[in-house]
């Protein structure tokens, strides 16, 4: 798994990335524009993948996808931290033949018509197109509530970092749209091709003329391209947040956010990630037994967002059994910051960590997004160098972190307490 990453400049604040892999039937080329992640954009941003995606069904782009056999093109809206990110991809087959390279060229020109000059009529969308696409955003926006597990995450989220960029839902806001038309959205589109950071991924069969031609496919000069800030990292509280979403629910949603303040690039990062998987990251976790053996929650689990070194515990509970709860979570995170938890704990966690990395590899678009994360955070490791330091991982290490974690809000969607 030791995969070679390779990097060009294609011009400034455009890069190509290079994985050369035959393991799948598909190659897959992925380009992705990374924005700032800002309250005023956000909702123009989410709203550009439909409407260039209804762009591409009315026009060329697609009677020439229709030739390209088990082949076919996407766009996405990604956060990853503080930034939202387009995300434009094209699967085309292996080289099995002539024939299939030609296929992947003609994909990357498919891809670079559809990014570069999408159907419109004197320089705007059309007025009909974006005016659709409104309201399948809207309709999208409104759906948020129907996965209640996403939902309450991003609910506790949004309070909890609610002065920070972080706090910002990258599909957008419902308010916004009534201010947007097709000429302010075809402008800031042009914007976005002017300035944004690109990065693009190509996975797959590689020679060297099909790297020249994809270097001289999105080679444009640019006069200035859109600076991107690292995420703040604090482990601070100041004080204590308690949100509750009264709903005839039960039992109800209930989720904790803490802070470690830990940056990703710090060695104890790798303590505090298995430490999370040892406290509530499966079946074996001190929270699934806890829960389990006290009847006291429906599942509990715990998840770590590296960008802002938050730790989330989130789980279905009884409004009778909330303070029950609240007290058994507490003792599991003071267990782990004593250290009382075993050598089989840390092996099984390990473990978990490792085949959760494994399986992005077995997806090239889950894989295309990984590495991409791993240029923005600028993580230079190698996927071998990576399982190795989270084998590493000593027990002091896992103390040392989980002593940094601090509750920060608590979250319950549901029936009163």
């Amino acid at each position: 798994m030791n995969l070679a990453l390779r990097r060009i400049n294609i011009e400034k604040g455009i890069n190509l990335n290079l994985v050369h892999e035959d393991k799948f039937d598909i190659n897959l080329l992925s380009i992705y524009f990374v924005l700032s992640l800002d309250r005023k954009d956000v909702t123009k941003n989410a709203l550009l993948p439909l409407v260039l995606e209804r762009c591409a069904r009315s026009s060329i782009v697609q009677k020439k996808l229709e030739k390209t056999h088990n082949s076919n093109v996407g766009i996405r809206i990604i956060k990853e931290g503080e930034k939202q990110i387009i995300s434009f991809t094209a699967k085309g087959p292996r080289f099995n033949k002539l024939q299939d390279k030609m296929v992947m060229m003609e994909l990357i020109d498919i891809l670079k018509s559809l990014i570069c000059t999408p159907y419109s009529t004197d320089d705007i969308f059309s007025q009909q197109f974006v005016s659709r696409e409104k309201e399948n955003l809207k309709k999208i926006i409104e759906d948020r509530r129907i996965n209640k597990e996403i939902y309450v995450k991003e609910r506790c989220i949004e309070e909890m970092y609610r002065n920070e960029k972080f706090s910002i839902h990258p599909l957008g806001y419902i308010e916004d749209l009534d201010k947007i038309d097709n000429v302010t959205l075809y402008k800031h589109y042009k914007e976005i091709l002017d300035k944004a950071m690109i990065e693009i991924f190509y996975i797959g069969d590689l020679d060297d003329h099909l790297v020249e031609y994809i270097i001289d496919s999105f080679k444009y000069k640019r006069d200035s391209v859109m600076e991107l800030s690292r995420e703040s990292v604090t482990g601070n509280v100041q004080i204590k947040n308690m949100v509750y979403e009264h709903l005839d629910l039960d039992p109800g949603w209930l989720v904790i956010g803490y802070r470690s303040g830990i940056p990703y690039e710090d060695i104890l990062y790798n303590g505090l990630e298995v430490g999370s998987y040892i406290l509530g990251g499966g079946p074996n976790s001190k929270l699934f037994k806890m829960v389990r053996e006290k009847d006291i929650a429906h599942n509990m689990n715990c998840k770590l967002y590296k960008h802002k070194s938050l730790m989330l515990i989130n789980g279905r509970v009884n409004s009778e059994d909330f303070q029950k709860i609240i007290a058994g979570i507490r003792t599991e995170i003071d267990n782990l910051k004593k250290g009382s938890f075993t050598k089989e704990d840390m092996n099984i966690s390990k473990q978990s960590i490792k085949a959760s990395i494994k399986s992005m590899y077995e997806d090239k678009l889950l894989f295309s997004d990984f590495l991409l994360g791993r240029i923005l955070i600028e993580d230079g490791r190698s996927l071998d160098e990576t399982l190795m330091e989270i084998d590493r991982v000593s027990k002091d290490e896992i103390v040392e972190a989980s002593k940094s974690i601090k509750a920060d809000t608590i979250y319950f969607h549901g029936k009163p307490i």
